[in-house]
């Protein structure tokens, strides 16, 4: 049985990273949890699931509401989703 796996990382991380560590996973794969950010890990992420016919759950962040902290709350929410089995994170060091 497979895990659903959120995922989140910089926006600097390139696709082709990131599908590395998705492809290293992808027996494990049940159901991909992500933001959307309109590039980096979320992107790649996005496009990822729909390719391999993944199960996605994303969730926006509210930069109205909570400004710069909006990512990081977003983040919390993702991790704390009741169906988390695993997080991933790509950190770009910076």
């Amino acid at each position: 049985m497979g895990k659903n796996i959120c995922v989140a990382g910089s926006r600097t991380i390139g696709r082709r990273a990131t599908w590395a560590l998705l492809d290293f996973y992808r027996d494990d794969i049940d159901r991909l949890i992500c933001g959307i950010a309109r590039r980096g890990v979320d992107d790649h992420v996005f496009e990822y699931a729909l390719e391999n016919m993944i199960d996605l759950d994303c969730y926006p962040a509210d930069w109205d509401t909570y400004g710069k902290g909006a990512g990081f709350i977003r983040n919390e929410a993702m991790a704390a989703n009741e169906g988390t089995d695993e997080v991933l994170v790509l950190w770009d060091g910076e």
